[in-house]
């Protein structure tokens, strides 16, 4: 039997409480009326104290419930050891790979590709792996089926040299989709059969602060499903992002003449405060210099363009990865002198865990 904690096993000490009430016993305070005493000779009294205990049943009782409330709040537990299946059935992993536009940082990619060789690496023989690949939506990047498939001293290689032929997106990251589609696989692969062994999810991420899980809040865990967080850092830690702001009917109203308007966000742990949002290819162009502190954002019109210029890359530089800078897309449109999103809006900031 083991406990998950035993410091309150300490508590069964109180059961000396009861034994020390039971032993002390309280003088007389009754009052007997008695006539003169002056022709009586004073002797001191001999004090005697006999302790005995009295009502056992009673003290037996009350020095168990004491005992069973510090047993109680041990949490006692008993260890089942697992019996071995005689067919030598392996583990069900899955591993979570996070490419999303936040692993565009210096070192983050081939950090995150080495991580996850190192996963495939610890896994035995006998167990069924696949992989995934996500950052808005998950991706199957390895089946079930096709790690059986493979030679068995050729899996890890495989998959490494797949995975490294890969690049991140220039998506956000949803990470509750990611995780409910490792689940859903799991359940696919309990439907044909395939349900003995241990279930575990690797999940390896940046963690990003832009991150959603809004998915998992209505969603049904699945029993007996492991997750192991695998998390990688960058190296310099100011990570700017950029999006693109929108009124409630998700078109943009910005002023012809100011251009569109922009949220420049800045990391908490950023090291930077200062930076600068230009137009791509745009010759003639002021760029505009943002103050944005630590942990806090700032909305503001994109620069202006010359006379007769079309603008359709704004790009944010001034943090410490200026290989991976922020582009936001955005189209003329002929009949309009405002400005159209024809992409999708992404912002790269970071979280420092923690916790699924």
């Amino acid at each position: 039997m083991n406990f998950l904690a035993p410091l309150f096993l300490f508590g069964a000490l109180a059961v000396a409480l009861p034994i020390v009430f039971h032993l002390i016993r309280r003088t007389s305070k009754e009052k007997m009326t008695f006539s003169s005493l002056m022709f009586l000779q004073p002797t001191p009294p001999r004090v005697t104290r006999r302790n005995r205990l009295e009502n056992i049943f009673l003290l037996f009782l009350r020095c168990l419930v004491l005992c069973l409330l510090a047993l109680g709040f041990a949490r006692p537990f008993l260890q089942k050891p697992m019996v071995p299946d005689p067919a030598g059935a392996g583990r069900k992993i899955i591993v979570l790979v996070d490419r999303s536009a936040s692993m565009r940082r210096e070192g983050l990619w081939s950090a995150t590709v080495a991580k996850a060789e190192e996963v495939l690496e610890k896994t035995l023989p006998a167990d069924r792996v696949a992989v995934f690949t996500f950052d808005s939506q998950a991706r199957s990047l390895v089946s079930f089926e096709e790690w059986s498939a493979m030679n068995s001293g050729e899996r890890v290689a495989l998959t490494a040299k797949r995975l490294s032929e890969l690049n991140p997106t220039w998506t956000g990251t949803h990470l509750g989709n990611a995780l409910i589609a490792a689940a859903e696989a799991f359940a696919d692969a309990d439907k044909q059969g395939q349900n003995i062994g241990a279930r575990q999810i690797v999940l390896i991420t940046d963690l990003q602060e832009g991150s959603r899980l809004d998915g998992l809040q209505g969603y049904d865990w699945p029993r007996g499903i492991q997750a192991d967080i695998q998390r990688v850092q960058a190296k310099r830690p100011t990570n700017a992002g950029l999006q693109w702001v929108v009124d409630a009917d998700d078109s943009a109203k910005p002023d012809a003449d100011a251009g569109p308007r922009v949220r420049v966000s800045n990391s908490t742990d950023a090291k930077r405060e200062q930076f600068q949002l230009r137009w791509e290819g745009v010759t003639g162009a002021t760029p505009l210099e943002v103050y944005v502190p630590p942990g806090q954002s700032r909305i503001v019109a994109a620069p202006k363009l010359p006379e007769g210029a079309t603008g359709e890359r704004l790009v944010l530089s001034g943090d410490d990865d200026d290989s991976t800078t922020r582009f936001i897309l955005f189209n003329r449109n002929p009949n309009r002198s405002t400005f159209c999103s024809s992409a999708t809006i992404w912002k790269k900031t970071r979280r420092s865990f923690s916790t699924i």
